[in-house]
């Protein structure tokens, strides 16, 4: 599913918002799939940490692998976002 709106931001949340109530639907494989497209798709313009947080949140309940996950999120963060971003939401620790 596309969603287009006028900003970038909005459509970071709209996407966010589905990858929720897909997981309030029982649909945890959906929602990763709406939150890791829109994460991959542009890591520059998309990589929040509302986002961030919910993906991680997600790889925790989906997977073991969970922490390798996170890692490899923590690399598009260095890459796209800097010193500025909130690692905390990454929940590594």
């Amino acid at each position: 599913m596309v969603i287009k709106t006028g900003c970038v931001c909005c459509q970071c949340q709209a996407v966010n918002n589905l990858a929720v109530c897909s997981l309030y639907l029982g649909r945890l494989k959906e929602a990763l799939q709406h939150l890791e497209s829109l994460v991959h798709r542009d890591p520059a313009s998309n990589l929040h940490e509302g986002v961030v947080l919910n993906l991680c949140t997600l790889y925790e309940l989906e997977s073991s692998r969970a922490v390798t996950k996170k890692q490899n999120l923590l690399g598009l963060v260095a890459l796209h976002k800097g010193d500025g971003f909130n690692v905390a939401c990454l929940k590594l620790s």
